[in-house]
């Protein structure tokens, strides 16, 4: 099972994810992400792309770490592969 992806967690990029799209949901103290949240790095807004897609947070779907995508970011590195890896130690996301 996928972990939840939260706000300051990393990305395979090296940058960090910046939750602009809720205010209020929290996972370990942390707001939890959601799809459309960019990086530090410029743009690299998140992407649900696993699971079931049945998790929302304010109408937008939640995102978790390994599973979920991103698109390219502003920084010039290769490959430009921006997706969620850093993740809560122990809220889970979708059962297996």
């Amino acid at each position: 099972m996928p972990n939840a992806h939260r706000n300051q967690d990393t990305r395979f990029c090296g940058a960090l994810t910046t939750v602009v799209g809720q205010n209020n949901v929290f996972v370990n103290s942390l707001l939890w992400a959601v799809e459309g949240d960019p990086e530090t790095h410029g743009d690299g807004e998140l992407v649900c792309t696993y699971g079931p897609k049945n998790i929302y947070v304010h109408s937008k779907h939640a995102i978790c770490a390994i599973g979920d995508s991103a698109v390219a970011d502003d920084a010039p590195h290769f490959p430009p592969v921006t997706y969620p890896e850093g993740h809560s130690p122990n809220v889970y996301m979708y059962e297996e």
